[in-house]
């Protein structure tokens, strides 16, 4: 219902714009710093206010918020994320505004993982050409997850804002359990008012530790801020400044021993008070305090708790210091301050920016910006030329002291504006190779030498101005190795990556040979640059959300390792719960597990791990379930050790779900959904299950022929309960956009329209029906009698790489199928041949298709027919054109009924296995020796 408090607008007079503290203070959701401005030079202009990596007409200026239309006439629109933790039932928003059109204004809500779909509360604002007052009550919804305040600005007209306020309203009651201090109730949460950076983290703390509470069956404890001398004197909690004003550490002994991203705790005399570090401080301490309450936080919206009695807690201290100050996570893996993660605001600054991941270069300096009267700011590639094309993947001479200038005195802008980060990446853009080739780079050093000169030397112009602030450049695909010569100074760090699959060829196995060498450059980093180190974790396979990809002991042993070496930062490339409203799953299996230990560890790296899975297990998957879920993560976690598995981040491989795994882990997962009942950890259970069968049914298909008749009834119920399971958690979003289809059609010889949600495609509904008879057999039936013999198309086959328009070297295009080398996975195809009786005579097989255009003539081709070989041998097939290329089949081998009829590419790889062993993707080269076949003859049968 649409509650209207006051819409008032004026045609004559103009209200003054406010630039006032005040509007930006108290429970205002909206932080000052949005309306500031932005940097003079950014092309995205909206800055805070534009959602990463977005175009939109925004603009910041003079306290005013303007939203346009773009060139191409489509609205624009400007966001900001309210406060993740809200308890209230309302929100009162407010602004003054000037737009000659009507415009709208929205709240759009999310529900992370299985909560009901939150519709989204829309607002149209009428008309004024003068400056008008708008305010309204919007009542929203107690579940949502995330709240986005959204501004659209008309498709022809501009919209303007200032004094915009957004205030939460609390329901009247909420009764619940009591938070007795040392036996007193707590009458209250406190913050204070102070300087910009603590007064946000207290008031943000506070309102988590008072979420949690009341999430947790706590009465509605009123928060409130400090500001008489008597709001000191309470019998209450008191966060951050506060808890240091109102006297809780009496001596002061426990503030002093705070440290980077530290806190501190006291409860005494019916008083309780947190204190910490502006590295998120406060909210570990608010973590602290819950945990020692019985509250512990595994996932998203999801508690564990006492299930009666008050919460009580007596006189307590505990000073902590993490080893790792800043842990940083991105936005969508949910609230990860209450997960023991600093706010991602301390670190993140390139997504305000309008960067890419850890490459913000092109935000700070742009290549169409600047290519035409600065070439020489830009990366001399190998051919001498300098880069002027490219976007995110831009590069920089990075020697060249006018742009260093330019870059610096451009980032200055940026810290001037987002106050509350404190760690900023220089790296250039995505992609190997790119670096500046110059005489001038060159004479430098070492590539790693160059980047952290270029670190080095944008830190000395900004530190005068912003000494807290550090500069931090990579370590990635050009700067593997630790530094010759050049070594990052006082408020320089490197941000490592344990990503490149040369150093890092199995990342799902620290131990692994393939992984020496990383652990090599590893080891020299931190002794060459100890105490200036940070880690970017690629904790995910990043190409297969739904992949299992069973990392959680390489994850912990890199966090240990950073954690007991004193790294200053942890961030996290795409660690995230399963969001959007459940769409897209969590990333691969033991996500809630992962960082619920990652955040653990690098506060503590002396944890005892198995105590810690031991005791999240429960609380995560429910006391019943969890013993049957510890013996299922113990075999699929030492799977990759026990096979020897090497699998990178990137990389696209099959054939670790073997059918033995399945054996051991499916009835596993089967008791543990039946374990977990009709309650909340079904839900749990079934990600983990969901991952598994999706991973098994990539592994083990009709697509890989691998699945024989005794197998296929079970094959194809799993295929039908992954559907159902899917269906139910509503995840429609499987590795990435369309991908279901294309999966369906090459694992399991099934095709489904293009209906998203792709489960609710009719042919997915016959498969959950009746998935027998929708799979129809084991192999396609696409056969076909012509005057020549009997034809069998690519799509007759299953197996190898199905390429559905291949046009290579021909004028049409048809569907083929690509035989690479075996040790690529997509070295082989099979499929039936059905004959109404058997032949008395040698049979001519005609392969149609072509190989590749190298000019040794390397493929090699074996043809299998009812599992005897006929041929072994070069196939061939031309270079140039498509051919056929004829191989008899010997009398007496075929027979009446099913035939089956097996190819393979036996070329043998030349490559060494090395450092990463063999990839589909990085290791090994699979653009030469295959082959392409088009479709099968078999002549004279008719």
């Amino acid at each position: 219902m649409k509650q209207m408090l006051a819409i008032m607008m004026t045609s004559s007079l103009v209200l003054a714009a406010a630039a006032s503290d005040t509007v930006f203070k108290g429970d205002n959701q909206i932080l000052r710093q949005y309306f500031e401005g932005v940097p003079d030079f950014n092309s995205h202009s909206g800055s805070l206010w534009v959602t990463y990596r977005r175009t939109e007409n925004v603009k910041v200026k003079d306290w005013t918020l303007s939203i346009g239309p773009k060139e191409d006439g489509k609205a624009s629109s400007a966001h900001y994320m309210l406060n993740r933790y809200a308890t209230g039932d309302c929100y009162q928003v407010s602004f003054q505004y000037r737009c000659p059109k009507n415009f709208t204004w929205s709240l759009n809500f999310s529900q992370a993982e299985f909560g009901p779909w939150v519709p989204t509360v829309s607002r149209t604002v009428p008309a004024s050409s003068e400056w008008a007052e708008y305010s309204e009550k919007v009542p929203v919804p107690l579940n949502r997850h995330t709240t986005t305040l959204q501004i659209f600005s008309p498709k022809d007209a501009v919209v303007e804002i200032r004094n915009l306020c957004v205030r939460e309203i609390d329901p009247k009651d909420i009764a619940g359990r009591e938070l007795l201090l040392d036996g007193k109730p707590c009458e209250a949460v406190y913050w204070m008012q102070t300087d910009d950076i603590n007064t946000l983290n207290d008031y943000e703390a506070a309102k988590m530790f008072r979420f949690a509470f009341q999430r947790c069956g706590g009465k509605k404890i009123p928060l409130l801020e400090a500001v008489h001398e008597d709001d000191f004197r309470k019998n209450a909690l008191y966060i951050g400044k506060a808890a240091e004003k109102a006297g809780v550490f009496q001596d002061g002994s426990l503030l002093q021993n705070i440290g980077e991203g530290g806190t501190a705790i006291r409860i005494g005399a019916g008083r309780a008070g947190i204190a910490g570090h502006i590295y998120g401080g406060p909210y570990l301490g608010v973590v602290q305090l819950l945990e020692h309450l019985g509250i512990h936080y595994t996932a998203e919206d999801h508690f564990h708790f006492p299930e009666s009695g008050d919460y009580q807690v007596v006189a307590w201290e505990k000073s902590l210091n993490p080893a790792v100050p800043i842990r940083s996570s991105e936005v969508r893996a949910g609230r990860v301050e209450l997960k023991g993660y600093t706010p991602s605001r301390c670190a993140d600054y390139q997504y305000y920016g309008g960067g890419y991941a850890a490459h913000p270069g092109n935000s700070v300096v742009s290549i169409k910006e600047f290519h035409q009267t600065h070439p020489e700011w830009f990366a001399m590639q190998a051919d001498g030329k300098r880069q002027t094309v490219g976007c995110r993947d831009v590069h920089y001479c990075l020697s060249n002291p006018e742009f260093i200038q330019l870059y610096a005195d451009r980032l200055l802008q940026i810290m001037r504006i987002n106050r509350h980060c404190f760690f900023y990446e220089v790296y250039d853009g995505d992609g190997g190779g790119l670096y500046c080739r110059c005489p001038a780079c060159q004479a430098v050093g070492s590539t790693t030498d160059l980047y952290i000169h270029f670190a080095n030397q944008v830190a000395g112009i900004t530190r005068k101005e912003f000494p807290q602030n550090y500069v931090m450049t990579t370590s990635y695909v050009d700067t593997l190795q630790a530094p010759q010569k050049v070594f990052p100074e006082s408020n320089v760090l490197i941000l490592y990556t344990a990503y490149h699959p040369t150093p890092w060829g199995a990342q799902n196995n620290f131990d692994h040979p393939y992984n020496e060498t990383g652990r090599k450059y590893l080891a020299e980093w931190d002794r060459l640059c100890a105490g200036h180190m940070a880690l970017y974790a690629h904790p995910v396979n990043y190409r297969e959300m739904m992949n299992i990809h069973p990392k959680f002991h390489f994850n912990t042993r890199l966090t240990r390792h950073i954690a007991e070496k004193r790294y200053k930062v942890l961030r996290n490339c795409f660690l995230v719960s399963t969001y959007s409203n459940g769409v897209v799953p969590g990333s691969h299996s033991f996500f809630d597990l992962n960082i619920y230990a990652q955040t653990r560890l690098s506060i503590d790296p002396k944890l005892d791990l198995e105590a810690l899975i031991d005791r999240f297990l429960p609380m995560h998957y429910g006391p019943d379930a969890a013993p049957v879920l510890r013996q299922y993560f113990d075999i699929i976690q030492e799977a990759p050790m026990k096979a020897n598995w090497a699998q990178g981040c990137e990389e696209v491989k099959r054939g670790f779900i073997t059918k033995e795994l399945a054996r051991q882990c499916l009835p596993l997962l089967d008791l543990a959904e039946q374990k977990a009942g009709q309650t909340v950890y079904r839900n749990y259970v079934f990600k983990e299950k969901i991952s598994f069968l999706w991973s098994y049914l990539s592994d083990n298909c009709l697509g890989r022929v691998n699945v024989d008749k005794a197998e296929f009834p079970e094959y194809a119920r799993r295929l039908a309960e992954f559907c159902s399971l899917c269906k139910e958690r509503n995840v429609s979003y499987m590795n990435r956009e369309g991908y279901a289809p294309e999966w369906f059609a090459s694992s399991h010889l099934y095709a489904i329209g293009k209906t998203n949600p792709w489960f609710n495609t009719s042919e997915v509904a016959k498969l959950i029906a009746d998935p027998l008879q929708a799979l129809g057999g084991r192999s396609p039936d696409a056969q076909k009698e012509t005057p020549q013999g009997i034809v069998m198309p690519a799509r007759g086959f299953a197996g190898g790489q199905v390429s559905p328009d291949c046009g290579w070297m021909r004028e049409d295009s048809v569907q083929a199928v690509i035989l690479r080398r075996p040790s690529s996975s997509f070295g082989m195809v099979q499929g039936t041949l059905i004959l109404r009786k058997k032949p008395d005579h040698e049979v001519k097989m005609l392969l149609k298709g072509i190989q590749d255009e190298k000019k040794e003539d390397t493929a090699r081709i074996e043809i299998l027919v009812n599992g005897k070989s006929i041929y072994q041998g070069k196939t061939g097939f031309l270079k140039d054109r498509w051919t056929q290329q004829a191989f008899p089949i010997p009398a007496g081998l075929l027979e009446e009924g099913e035939n089956t009829i097996t190819i393979r590419n036996v070329t043998a790889d030349t490559e060494k296995d090395g450092l990463c062993g063999a990839s589909f993707d990085e290791a090994r080269n699979y653009y030469w020796g295959w082959f392409i076949l088009e479709e099968v003859l078999f002549a004279d049968l008719l």
